[in-house]
């Protein structure tokens, strides 16, 4: 069993603890209970009456930091912090409610079973409700994550969504976790979120995430090409591992994943050198870790699908000004 579906398991458990401290609720900020022993090890903290997080440990693995959501959710949003450090995990899980994700600075790896993202300084992914996703950090990463109920506006997107923050936005998000949970209608705090849910509406997608494969074969191909990235790989590389034609390659990847075997591979070694830069690797042995033997034709591509050269992307990935 899985600690993910431990914890799921333990939910029910938890609510006469809710209801006990359900009178005092008002004055909760962050409250302190020990956690029950199925939970492994670690503590649970209450935020509010309709939300909690779990922070645990698991023995002989990355240490890893795992946060749930209740179900319901009232207010429509829950703002929290939360610092990384370099390294650090968290595995496969599902909320019950969206999640905007946004880092303030380093880079979050994000992998659901449909596609990846590399989530950058001044970025944010929308993760809707019930869509299993992991994470891994690089570099000492602060976020800032909302919680957000699905219903709170009718036109929230529904699928993930990678996006540039606003300076606007951040500066709300920044704002909105040292609001209390408890909001009164027509007073600042409302308005502080309301206009949160509005900027969220306007979200700009960004065209930077690689598409995962699902049948058997392709999976392991992918698998062998990432583990491999410095190698010369070619359509013709591919259809020998298949032992299929290049255009049947071609056509199932276009097919499954919507790019030909080219394509995926230059996105594939793009996050992948997201993340090296994030993690303090100069550009030359970014460039040889992924295939490029020029660093000049690496830094080419990169700053054509980014907008940013190498060097400039390391320096964004360094810590903001804001908390």
């Amino acid at each position: 069993m899985c600690l993910v579906e431990q914890i799921d398991k333990g939910m029910d458990g938890l609510s006469g603890l809710r209801n006990q401290i359900s009178g005092s609720a008002n004055d909760l900020e962050w409250y302190r209970y020990p956690a029950k022993p199925h939970l492994s090890s670690g503590e649970l903290r209450i935020s509010s009456l309709h939300s909690f997080f779990i922070q645990s440990v698991v023995s002989g693995f990355t240490r890893i930091f795992m946060k749930f959501c209740d179900e319901t959710l009232s207010p429509p949003i829950l703002a929290y912090a939360h610092n990384y450090s370099h390294g650090e995990v968290e595995p496969p899980h599902t909320h019950q409610c969206a999640q905007f994700l946004h880092a303030l600075n380093g880079v979050i790896r994000v992998d659901t079973p449909s596609a990846s993202w590399v989530v950058t300084t001044n970025q944010g992914l929308w993760i809707p409700a019930g869509i299993s996703h992991s994470l891994r950090i690089t570099g000492d990463v602060r976020v800032r994550t909302l919680f957000v109920d699905p219903m709170a506006r009718a036109d929230l997107p529904n699928t993930c969504v990678l996006a540039k923050v606003s300076s606007l936005l951040t500066s709300l998000i920044v704002a909105a976790v040292s609001l209390p949970d408890i909001r009164i209608a027509g007073t600042r705090e409302e308005r502080i979120f309301e206009l949160i849910l509005d900027e969220l509406r306007l979200l700009n997608p960004i065209d930077f995430y690689l598409p995962n494969p699902t049948t058997e074969a392709l999976v392991k191909l992918c698998q062998n090409v990432s583990e491999r990235l410095a190698h010369p790989w070619t359509a013709s590389d591919a259809a020998k591992f298949l032992g299929q034609s290049e255009r049947t390659i071609s056509r199932r990847f276009q097919q499954e994943l919507g790019l030909t075997f080219t394509e995926w591979l230059r996105q594939r070694r793009l996050l992948h050198a997201s993340e090296l830069l994030a993690s303090g690797d100069s550009v030359l042995e970014t460039a040889l870790a992924i295939g490029y033997d020029s660093p000049s034709a690496f830094s080419a591509m990169f700053k054509s699908r980014t907008g940013l050269s190498p060097s400039e992307y390391a320096l964004m990935a360094m810590p903001s000004d804001l908390s």
